[in-house]
């Protein structure tokens, strides 16, 4: 038997984006999140715990090319609990319960080129079929990645017909929006 899906946290704060018109600083981590990235405008922030270690932070894009939106999580791992592809298999199944119409059509594993290294995470595409099931209405996509103590995921959200393109300027996004430094344990520094 198969646990349910997590469901999402509430946030604790909320902010627009009216209020950081400077970067967000992700303090635990050090990710800064600008108000424009890659053609991207931020939307707002949401904190999930008192802390402010887990949080997401919302961008759009509407122009003659594309409308997509776009949600940046960081979080830190639990330590000894879930693995990249545990966690995955869960996220996937949030979506799955949590958007009415979704259907996954294709996930897999993927690379993206962030802070001079290409970093291995999965990827996940859902159709987003309209009450009635008869054309998708949107493509909704998953990105998930490890980056030292933190899980980075992408959740992005298109009109089906812009799948393309889409695909296209969330890459550059995804790539344009630098990933914090991690400082290697000193296990893994004493192991080279």
């Amino acid at each position: 038997m198969t646990e349910a899906a997590p469901k999402p946290a509430s946030p604790v704060v909320q902010e627009s984006a009216d209020e950081h018109v400077d970067p967000y600083l992700h303090v635990p981590s050090g990710m800064r999140f600008p108000p424009e990235v890659a053609g991207f405008s931020r939307d707002g922030m949401a904190r999930y715990d008192e802390r402010g270690a887990d949080v997401s932070v919302g961008y759009h894009r509407a122009d003659t090319l594309v409308a997509v939106t776009t949600t940046v999580y960081i979080y830190p791992k639990r330590a000894g609990t879930e693995d990249l592809d545990q966690h995955f298999a869960a996220a996937q199944a949030a979506v799955l319960q949590n958007r009415r119409g979704a259907e996954l059509i294709a996930a897999g594993d993927m690379q993206l080129f962030q802070r001079g290294s290409v970093h291995e995470g999965r990827r996940a595409h859902f159709l987003i079929r309209d009450p009635g099931g008869e054309k998708p209405l949107a493509v909704s996509h998953l990105f998930l990645f490890e980056h030292g103590p933190w899980f980075i995921k992408y959740r992005a959200t298109f009109p089906a017909q812009q799948h393309e393109v889409a695909d296209e300027v969330l890459l550059r996004f995804m790539g344009a929006l630098d990933w914090p430094e991690v400082t290697p344990s000193v296990l893994a520094a004493r192991e080279r």
